[in-house]
């Protein structure tokens, strides 16, 4: 049986306290870790990785494709060439961290 969880939190008031971003960060290296909803402030971010000890790799999920282009193209409109980051201490201190747990083992 598998189990997809989403555990709401909060890290701060206006911004996070940066004693909990290693905390947040090593989450990130559990197996069952499967990303962040959250983002910056005005803008929603799909977090993934960590880089380096003070920034986050992250996914836009307001990418838009059309419809109507061949299955070849939207496959590889997926890939990306280079990755983005942003500052750990520039996210928004309120999120949900996504864990995916395929079975109880």
């Amino acid at each position: 049986m598998s189990l997809g969880i989403i555990v709401l939190a909060r890290i701060g008031l206006n911004s996070p306290e940066t004693k909990y971003l290693p905390v947040l960060s090593e989450m990130m290296s559990f197996k069952a870790f499967s990303g962040v909803i959250g983002g910056k402030p005005g803008k929603a971010l799909y977090l993934i990785g960590t880089h380096g000890k003070e920034s986050f790799i992250y996914l836009d999920p307001h990418y838009v494709q059309n419809a109507d282009r061949n299955t070849k193209d939207i496959l590889q409109s997926y890939f990306c060439d280079s990755f983005r980051i942003c500052k750990a201490t520039s996210i928004d201190p309120s999120f949900g961290l996504c864990f995916y747990f395929r079975d109880l083992e």
